[in-house]
């Protein structure tokens, strides 16, 4: 089966503390306790000595030996006068980094990195006798010449090779920092160079795939070429789980097959050892009594019948042995077979876990925001009631979205900003013009691919209430 590279990427707004300290593996032992021991990581702490980062010039040098992160975006910045365009912001709005993670197929990574050293994989286990490969160091040079010759080597602001985890893999961070001829001056070109294009992402993949040809691992399909269509979410997730259930009973049935196909080969092996020392006892008599029969002068009719029923057993006995041991090495490429299958399945396994915990993450996300958005809902048409009703509450929802609510345009309002937010979210640059509001496209409040869903849902609303309420500066109060 073939071998698989992987890649992705994600934009960074900020760095965090806690972002520098996964990459470095700046933990306090802690710290190291409490991911062991979390059912959702696999960190493995005797592992970390194997981890390693390439800095400048292509040098290995021990994780964590550099400065962190946060120092070294700001030491690029210095060094080509380009700006953070997050300074002064309470919350980031800009991406200046992207987040980049290699790997490929587990099996061959694990392979590329400790080779045929026996590594234990369960929690809690002793690895700490285990050496690092070079070969996982010359494929780790190889990416970090591809992402130097295509977005700078400055750029690169951490390049980490991690060991300890359940795939080896390279955390490696790119801040695009290119001169802008239409400004004349340096600054970090984030969507140019990475976003607002899908065939740009086919092109890193196919990029990548010229490096990875040399370690036995190739790019699968894009989207574009194979038409993947489309999977609501719920839908998506029901069918990961179909699939995860579906791999764990076909890796059952593999792993019961290896063990039978293992106590077939013990049994082939047992009998061609019993058949083997029957030979030898057997070529033994007969040249025991060929030796008796010489000195006779081949004159004895018992020996001479005694030699031919021993030739007779030793050539059944070669018979056997043949048959056996093409039945050894039939059951022996079979039983490598389905072990070959049953590592290609668990590599699947396992890349479907992450994906069905990452789609379970996205689920919980919509899940509250649609839990919020109905008990929201029932509340504020209460509110309308009370204040309806109730001069003194009538009186303090002046001003704010309660008061907006028993107003006609409310609807309004609500249906303009559910427009933007569904297009928003679909990748869409323009809403449509109907049923009052709206606005042009440049006024279009864009939401970022990393912005936090629920944030989005209320600039639409700002941005739609504004439309609806333009005399009122100051948008919802809260």
């Amino acid at each position: 089966m073939p071998e698989y590279q992987v890649f992705h990427q994600q934009a960074v707004k900020s760095f965090s503390a806690g972002e520098d300290n996964e990459h470095q593996r700046r933990w306090t032992e802690s710290q190291w306790e409490a991911k062991a021991s979390n059912k959702k990581f696999n960190y493995d702490k005797s592992r970390a000595h194997l981890n390693f980062e390439i800095v400048k010039g292509g040098k290995i040098v021990p994780l964590g030996s550099s400065k962190p992160i946060l120092e070294r975006f700001q030491d690029r910045l210095e060094a080509t006068g380009a700006e953070d365009p997050n300074k002064g912001l309470e919350t980031p709005k800009y991406r200046i980094a992207c987040n980049m993670i290699f790997s490929g197929d587990a099996d061959r990574m694990r392979e590329m990195a400790f080779g045929d050293q026996n590594v234990e994989r369960a929690k809690g286990t002793d690895n700490s006798h285990v050496k690092r490969k070079s070969e996982i160091e010359l494929w780790a040079k190889d990416i970090y010449k591809a992402v130097a010759d295509a977005w700078g080597e400055d750029n690169i602001i951490d390049f980490s090779v991690h060991l300890d985890e359940s795939s080896p893999h390279i955390h490696c961070l790119v801040t695009p920092i290119m001169y802008d001829e239409k400004k004349q001056k340096m600054r970090i070109k984030y969507r140019d160079t990475f976003g607002g294009d899908a065939n740009k992402l086919d092109a890193i993949h196919d990029y990548l795939a010229e490096v990875n040809k040399k370690w036995g691992l190739v790019r699968g399909e894009s989207v574009s070429a194979t038409n993947a269509q489309h999977v609501p979410r719920d839908e998506w997730y029901r069918q990961l789980q179909a699939e995860s259930r579906e791999l764990e009973i076909a890796n059952g049935k593999l792993e019961l097959d290896i063990r039978r196909k293992e106590n077939a080969v013990k049994g082939l092996k047992t009998m061609i050892e019993n058949l083997t020392h029957q030979k030898s006892e057997v070529e033994n008599k007969i040249h025991e009594v060929e030796n008796l029969l010489e000195q006779q002068n081949g004159e004895h009719s018992e020996l001479s019948k005694e030699l031919e029923r021993l030739k007779s057993q030793l050539s059944t006995l070669e018979f056997k042995l043949t048959d056996k041991r093409e039945k050894l090495s039939a059951a022996d490429e079979a039983l490598a077979e389905f072990r070959a299958m049953t590592r290609a399945q668990k590599s699947e396994a396992e890349t479907l876990r992450v994906v069905q915990e990452q789609t379970s993450r996205t689920l919980q996300t919509y899940a509250q925001a649609s839990i919020l958005a109905g008990s929201f809902q029932e509340l504020l048409t209460m509110s309308s009631r009370i204040c309806t009703n109730v001069p003194e509450a009538k009186k303090m929802a002046e001003n704010t979205i309660i008061e907006d609510m028993c107003d006609m345009r409310f609807k309004d309002v609500l249906g303009t900003a559910v427009k933007m937010f569904i297009e928003g979210i679909n990748g869409a640059t323009s809403i449509t013009q109907s049923g009052g509001g709206g606005g042009s496209n440049s006024e279009l409040p864009w939401r970022d691919k990393d912005e936090d869903i629920f944030s989005f849902a209320r600039r639409c609303m700002r941005f739609a209430h504004s439309k609806h309420y333009p005399k009122k500066s100051s948008g919802i109060k809260r």
